[in-house]
């Protein structure tokens, strides 16, 4: 049995996590209704460029990024499953945010990259880095996945 502090401790956190998650649901909510609007501002302009919409849609693949993490820490900390999932649960939420992740940072590479080539070659090299950075990142997810899949059941 637990005692009354500790269980007044534990509802503490409990609130500061629904707090910060209900904060970066809030906040990403807002940054993409923000770039949708943004997009179709820039749509109404005579004289757009492919690339603020591109950047747009890459601010709105990394909203949501942010949501699901927030939704998979009210998941974990705040309902804590009951049954045990939580090693699977948290594989597939770790594989869905650096997926998502990957492709924003493809995307924003991609843009760089057709605007330093169309002015100036000898700073191509730091946008090939934005795209080839995802790369390695998802390398490392299937290390992760390789590893904890052999150790999922010990």
């Amino acid at each position: 049995m637990k005692s009354r502090k500790v269980k007044i401790f534990n509802k503490l956190i409990d609130l500061a996590y629904i707090f910060g998650c209900l904060a970066l649901y809030l906040f990403s909510v807002i940054i993409i209704g923000y770039s949708i609007y943004q997009i179709f501002s820039t749509i109404g302009n005579p004289d757009f460029k492919k690339s603020e919409i591109l950047d747009d849609v890459g601010v709105i693949v990394f909203g949501i990024a942010v949501i699901d993490v927030a939704k998979y820490l009210l998941q974990e900390e705040i309902f804590k499953a009951e049954d045990n999932r939580g090693f699977k649960e948290m594989r597939k939420t770790i594989t869905k945010v650096v997926s998502i992740v990957s492709t924003a940072l493809f995307l924003k590479g991609l843009i760089m990259t057709m605007e330093a080539s169309k002015k100036d070659w000898e700073m191509i090299r730091y946008p090939l880095m934005v795209v080839i950075s995802p790369v390695f990142l998802l390398i490392g997810l299937g290390i992760y996945h390789f590893f904890s899949k052999k150790n999922e059941f010990d």
